[in-house]
């Protein structure tokens, strides 16, 4: 039901992707001790900062001071970092936010598939270039809008394209997210926004579907009354599978919240047979009625800012933390006195620690 896809089409995928992401593919292996040499730490230094900001080759600056010593001290390559993320801030927010946030190609929503990735983008990278924390993506207070998209959200445009509004821009409000989890029947909506927001935005998984769960799942669904609420129908397969309830304790409480949204990822407050949009649910002991108390709940979630963490830390490394390095993410996404970074600082340290872990810190 969640739609998961079946573990030898998984195990293939990982195949491939193990291939095309490994370092002897992706990198010049320097065939020296200690697996290259030290007289070219610069260089390998230049190569990661402009992969992580550029996805590309170092551009010609970058690799001067590669040649000449340039990056040999930790505020060096701090002062380049930040430098590349002003310079190439559309082309990180493509390919990381794009990857992150799964708007950089996704699939045809009709007519305004275009306004709706540009929105996702834009509201990215104006959070990471006016210095807002990563909670700010939750609740921005503000959403990027063509004439197109202001017009589909009931919403004056604005010339800049920014504009001022409580209710668009976060991350749980965008049309491109609401759409894209909307597929399917009305019933797999809140589980695909639910597993949406587990896995991109708290990086908590879900055990995998076995075969008895999914025998379950059918023999459960199958016996739902249609003519019940989406809530109610949520309510009955939640409590009376014995293998379900443990992911649809997580997933139902985000999912219900966010059916406030139809399938066009605009506000209702009623079904279209008249019955009243409620949930009384729990995120984690927090009552999230609606998609507003929702945003707020994972904003404050240590979860989320560890979550962002990560996925700079991922993208930085080019591969998952390991066990052991799970606990740096969550000394990146908080500062010395208990306050949140930035997301601009969180991207910088993320890139430098990431060049800590593989042994390429200056």
């Amino acid at each position: 039901a969640a739609g998961f896809p079946e573990p030898a089409d998984e195990a293939l995928s990982a195949v491939v992707q193990a291939v095309l992401l490994s370092p002897n593919l992706v990198f010049k292996p320097e065939l020296v001790p200690n697996g290259f040499d030290a007289s070219e730490r610069g260089y390998a230094t230049a190569s990661r900062l402009s992969l992580f900001f550029r996805s590309s080759i170092a551009d010609d600056q970058l690799w001067a001071l590669a040649g000449n010593g340039g990056l040999d001290s930790r505020p060096e390559v701090e002062a380049q970092a930040r430098r590349l993320l002003g310079a190439d801030l559309s082309r990180f927010t493509r390919n990381f936010a794009g990857q992150w946030l799964d708007f950089r190609e996704s699939e045809d929503l009709g007519p305004l598939t275009a306004s709706l990735q540009a929105e996702s983008a834009g509201v990215f990278a104006e959070v990471l270039a006016s210095d807002l924390t990563p909670q700010q993506l939750m609740t921005p207070g503000f959403t990027v809008a063509d004439p197109n998209l202001a017009y589909h959200y009931g919403l004056p445009f604005n010339m800049s394209g920014k504009i001022t509004t409580p209710l668009r821009g976060g991350l749980l409000s965008q049309g491109g997210f609401l759409m894209r989890t909307a597929t399917g029947s009305e019933f797999r909506r809140p589980i695909h926004r639910g597993l949406w927001t587990l896995t991109r935005l708290l990086c908590r998984s879900l055990p995998r579907l076995d075969a008895a769960t999914l025998e379950e799942i059918s023999n459960s669904v199958g016996m739902i009354d249609r003519n019940l609420s989406i809530r109610e129908q949520m309510a009955l397969h939640r409590n009376n599978a014995a293998r379900c309830g443990g992911c649809h304790n997580m997933m139902d409480p985000i999912g219900l919240a966010l059916e406030k949204y139809d399938r066009q990822g605009l506000w209702r407050d009623l079904y279209a047979n008249g019955v009243p949009i409620t949930s009384d649910l729990e995120l984690d002991g927090v009552v999230v009625t609606d998609p507003h108390a929702l945003a707020t709940a994972v904003e404050d979630s240590p979860d989320f800012k560890a979550c962002v963490a990560t996925k700079l830390l991922t993208f930085g490394l080019n591969r998952g933390p390991l066990d052991e390095e799970l606990c740096v993410a969550k000394e990146l996404s908080s500062l010395p006195d208990g306050g949140t970074p930035t997301l601009k600082q969180l991207t910088v340290d993320s890139l430098l620690k990431s060049l800590e872990l593989t042994e390429l810190n200056p």
